[in-house]
């Protein structure tokens, strides 16, 4: 019966050590996501801001280096200062930790900025499995269509660009995706499929 006591003392206290650490991981990713949003809300990242961010990324990657939200913010941040070989290192090592849709979204503009299109069009796929609405996210939606176009699923990647034009109509004249428009146009009339 002591066995049985002391057991059963030993899983509470577990689960009540458990449920405080995943409180501490929580308010952790909670503020330095904050921070992240923050900042990209003006789209200006200076250098004590990105300081302050890796930092925070940083300690959660050391305090839980099994968890995904660190790796996964730290993705974030390369993406937004455009260093696209950290990116694919730290969305990568928050897949393997768990799969989730923003580490993909990462990989998908920066597979699609280093011209790796099938891993663009794959981490598209995933991102989107993952969740749905990320399909009005414009910039996801024209990076994934110029990967989809560069691998020859045009029909695809027009889909995909009728998809954001009507969701928001006042994309017509982002120069992304005019871009994006003119080279699928270029390529479909390359493989003979339009004049």
């Amino acid at each position: 019966m002591k066995i049985f006591v002391t057991g059963v003392l030993l899983l509470a206290l577990y689960s009540t050590i458990a449920s405080a650490e995943e409180d501490v991981r929580v308010t952790l990713a909670e503020t330095a996501n904050r921070s992240l949003q923050a900042a990209a809300a003006d789209d200006i990242l200076n250098e004590a801001e990105y300081e302050d961010l890796r930092g925070q990324y940083q300690h959660i990657i050391n305090q839980f280096p099994e968890w995904y939200e660190g790796y996964s913010g730290m993705a974030t941040l390369a993406l937004m200062t455009n260093q696209c070989d950290d990116v694919i290192h730290y969305a990568n090592t928050s897949n393997r930790k768990q799969q989730n849709e923003m580490a993909y979204y990462s990989l998908t503009l920066c597979y699609t900025k280093t011209a790796h299109y099938e891993q663009a069009v794959k981490a598209a796929n995933a991102t989107i499995a993952l969740n749905e609405d990320l399909t009005k996210n414009s910039e996801f939606m024209i990076y994934s269509a110029f990967a989809f176009t560069e691998v020859g699923k045009y029909e695809v990647a027009r889909s995909l660009l009728a998809m954001i034009m009507k969701e928001k109509p006042e994309i017509k004249s982002n120069e992304k995706f005019l871009i994006t428009g003119r080279n699928l146009a270029t390529r479909m009339r390359e493989a003979g499929l339009i004049e």
